[in-house]
């Protein structure tokens, strides 16, 4: 009996000691709702009636952390993580310099009269002289 209350002291310091680390260390996620507590309750959602699972977290190395990992296996604690995913991919594509059409056809504004390289072909020297600063900032984009 008394070991096996020291191990539930152990197991409980242990657990509340790696409860803060998530804490800490999942906080900035709480504007997009994946913070230990949100991804917590739906891992207790997940192991509830599930006695060895509960056990096993609860006497790991890292049981908060286990209890997160369970968390985002829950359906929509998935879609959550999708959704942020997806959104880091679009931010690291935003910075490609691809000519892109607004919804009614028009291209982008340059701040500049953008030249397509057939447009460039088809003009006289003389014209193309007039133009060239805009010429050279459209080649920029080719």
């Amino acid at each position: 009996i008394v070991k096996e209350r020291d191990d539930k002291e152990r197991y409980q310091k242990n657990y509340n000691k790696s409860e803060v680390a998530a804490r800490t260390k999942y906080a900035d996620r709480k504007d997009i709702g994946l913070d230990y507590e949100a991804v917590k309750q739906a891992a207790l959602l997940r192991i509830a009636g599930r006695e060895h699972k509960q056990l096993d977290i609860y006497q790991s190395d890292n049981p908060a952390e286990e209890l997160y990992q369970e968390g985002l296996k829950d359906p929509e604690i998935k879609e959550k993580l999708k959704l942020v995913k997806n959104e880091e991919i679009l931010d690291a594509m935003g910075n490609r310099k691809v000519d892109k059409k607004g919804l009614t056809g028009e291209t982008k504004n340059y701040g500049f009269h953008y030249y397509t390289p057939d447009e460039v072909a088809g003009m006289k020297p003389e014209e193309a002289l007039k133009v060239k600063p805009d010429i050279d900032k459209s080649m920029e984009k080719w």
